[in-house]
């Protein structure tokens, strides 16, 4: 039974509450929150690429310079100047050695600037984007896959509770019938089998209210445990039905085929092949870029080293250990694949529209001839009280009299729950959860809430 302490919730309210605490949903929204982030990082692929490098380096080189054709003609001026003068000069080597060294801290900024590339930067871009608008199909599938759940665990409490309501009322009156009957019995008014009939209908009685609690209490608990509660979540939004049909097939199967959240992700995942198809392209195709480097530290720079570097290249690989045919291939397999599971699916959904239609037609049908058969089925129960009374009818004509109203009951709320759930189920076949609310406001058949009462323990 409902918690006393707790206060009735709307459909609305639940359905927010439910966008608040849903795990399922909550993991959507991150995922595409980084899709968005991911498509973000690859806007600026195509500027250029600026580094900077700090490098410690030290280095010696030993150099040998041939000075033989000058120091030849010293030598004979020296040896000439010598032979005159009596005095020996030493000769002037051939070579000179040098030891060049050179150590110290070089900044180098650079850059990297991708001119052409086969298509490679637009199509990764584009990859992200359709990776993003995947995970946004994604969050709207489990949107509308938690609205109906939801509508199956709220409006099933609420089944659950008239069900109670139904059985707790024919267990009071089935507890009267039994004290007539002892009454009657001891009178003689009746046989000892219909007082034991009356006694056997009772305990019958009782049985179906402890399970139809049972079945209550565990609804309630799924309730709860979807919308994260810690208390007992009261419905106030009452089962309805809407006594004229709503909108033809064809209405309903063309928006399915125009906003179908599976069919968004489908087209997403088209768009992710032909993307890839493209970069796999590109890799047959050379890459164009510019390029430069500048010293911000020259004194550690040897002679023959510039301060900068500017210049244009161009990479083209000529040999892949990847063969990129094949991915190319690949790619052109995985887009006819989505293709091909895209034409199934819109069958699948045609398919599946109608079936909810049809079950949402079924319902509505069922719950509006059941109300002849409760009417029938009260006048019976009245016709048979005051045969009982007067002993023109049995204790077993009145308790299937009983019996039969309250299973009319039980069907009329059942086809109402049945109806609720058709609807959200047709409403997210055809991708329009979101007017679950519009319906049931404008239903023209309520079914309010039993009194929490009902159903106490007997």
């Amino acid at each position: 039974m409902a918690s006393v302490h707790a206060e009735p919730m709307s459909f609305d309210a639940a359905q927010l509450r439910l966008a608040d605490k849903s795990g399922t949903l909550r993991a959507a929204r991150l995922n595409r929150e980084a899709r968005e982030l991911e498509a973000e990082a690859t806007r600026s692929l195509s500027l250029p690429q600026v580094n900077a490098t700090v490098a410690y380096s030290k280095l010696e080189r030993d150099y040998e310079v041939d000075v033989a054709p000058i120091t030849g003609a010293l030598n004979q001026a020296v040896g000439a100047i010598g032979g005159a003068t009596g005095v020996k000069l030493p000769a002037l080597p051939a070579t000179l050695d040098y030891k060049y060294k050179n150590e110290g801290v070089r900044p180098i900024l650079g850059f990297n600037w991708p001119l052409f590339t086969g298509g490679k930067i637009s199509a990764t871009q584009d990859l992200a984007a359709a990776r993003t608008a995947e995970a946004g199909a994604e969050v709207r599938h489990t949107e509308e896959a938690l609205t109906t759940q939801l509508v199956k665990y709220y409006y099933g409490l609420q089944l659950a509770e008239h069900a109670v309501a139904v059985r707790s009322a024919v267990l009071d009156a089935l507890t009267q019938h039994l004290h007539q009957a002892e009454r009657f019995e001891k009178t003689g008014l009746i046989a000892r089998a219909d007082r034991l009939h009356a006694q056997v209908a009772y305990d019958e009685a009782k049985r179906n209210l402890f399970k139809a609690q049972d079945d209550r209490a565990l609804a309630q608990i799924a309730l709860n445990r979807m919308l994260a509660a810690t208390q007992d979540v009261v419905p106030s939004s009452p089962l309805f039905v809407r006594s004229a049909p709503v909108e033809p097939i064809e209405t309903w199967t063309q928006h399915g085929l125009a906003a179908h959240p599976g069919l968004a992700l489908l087209d997403a995942k088209r768009q992710q092949t032909a993307q890839l198809e493209t970069i796999a392209r590109s890799a047959l195709l050379p890459e164009v870029f510019a390029f430069g480097t500048y010293q911000l530290n020259k004194e550690v720079l040897t002679p023959v080293e510039p301060d900068w570097i500017v210049g244009v290249g161009v990479r083209f690989t000529l040999f892949d250990r990847l063969d990129r045919s094949s991915m190319i291939a690949a790619s052109q397999r995985q887009s006819a694949g989505v293709v091909a599971y895209t034409e199934q699916a819109r069958d699948d959904i045609a398919t599946l529209i109608e079936k909810r239609w049809r079950e949402l037609e079924q319902a509505r049908q069922r719950y509006l001839l059941l109300e002849s058969s409760i009417a029938l089925a009260k006048e019976n129960v009245q016709l048979r009280e005051r045969g009982f009374g007067e002993g023109l009818s049995t204790s077993l004509d009145l308790v299937d009299a009983r019996l039969s109203l309250s299973r009319a009951e039980i069907d009329r709320a059942q086809a109402a729950r049945d109806y609720v759930v058709a609807l959200a189920e047709l409403l997210e076949a055809s991708g329009q959860s979101e007017r679950f609310t519009e319906y049931a406001a404008h239903a023209d058949i309520r079914i309010e809430r039993p009194n929490p009462a009902a159903g106490r323990q007997p």
